[in-house]
C-alpha cells in the first residue's frame, strides 16, 4: 500500500516536470490572426505495450496535433509524446489524454483539460484534471 502511494507521488512529481507548457504560434490558412497553441511533452515507452492517445469531447472547437519521438534505436528505449491543442472556432471543450495499454479500457494514467478557444483561436486551459491509477 505504501508502495503504492510512493509510486503515485513519484509519477505527479514527474508529470508536473514534464508537462512542460510552452506558447507555440501558428498561423492559420487565409487567417492573418496568430492563435496561441499550448504545446507538451509527456514520457512514455510504447514497447511496454502503454501508449498515450487523445480524444476531444467537440472535434469542431479544438483539435490535438501528437507525434512521438523514440530516445533511441535500442530495443526496449522510451521517448517522448509531443502535444499541440489547435483551436478551431470559439467555445469550450475537453481534451482528455490516456495512457493506457493497446486495447485495454482501464488507463494507467488520464489527464484531462478543459478548454476554451476565444474568438482569436487561442486555446486557453482552465483547468486540469489528473488520475492516477488505481
Amino acid at each position: 500500500m505504501k508502495r503504492n502511494f510512493t509510486m503515485k507521488a513519484l509519477f505527479a512529481v514527474m508529470m508536473i516536470l514534464v508537462l512542460t507548457f510552452t506558447a507555440a504560434f501558428a498561423e492559420y490558412e487565409g487567417d492573418a490572426a496568430l492563435a496561441l497553441s499550448p504545446e507538451f511533452y509527456l514520457n512514455g515507452n510504447p514497447t511496454t505495450g502503454y501508449t498515450w492517445t487523445a480524444s476531444v469531447e467537440d472535434e469542431d472547437t479544438v483539435s490535438v496535433l501528437m507525434d512521438y519521438h523514440a530516445e533511441s534505436d535500442l530495443l526496449g528505449a522510451g521517448g517522448t509524446y509531443w502535444f499541440r491543442f489547435d483551436g478551431i472556432q470559439e467555445g469550450f471543450s475537453e481534451i482528455t489524454l490516456s495512457y493506457a495499454r493497446t486495447g485495454s479500457e482501464q488507463a494507467m494514467y488520464t489527464i484531462v483539460f478543459h478548454v476554451r478557444v476565444d474568438a482569436d483561436l487561442n486555446v486557453v486551459i482552465w483547468q486540469t484534471d489528473m488520475n492516477l491509477g488505481a
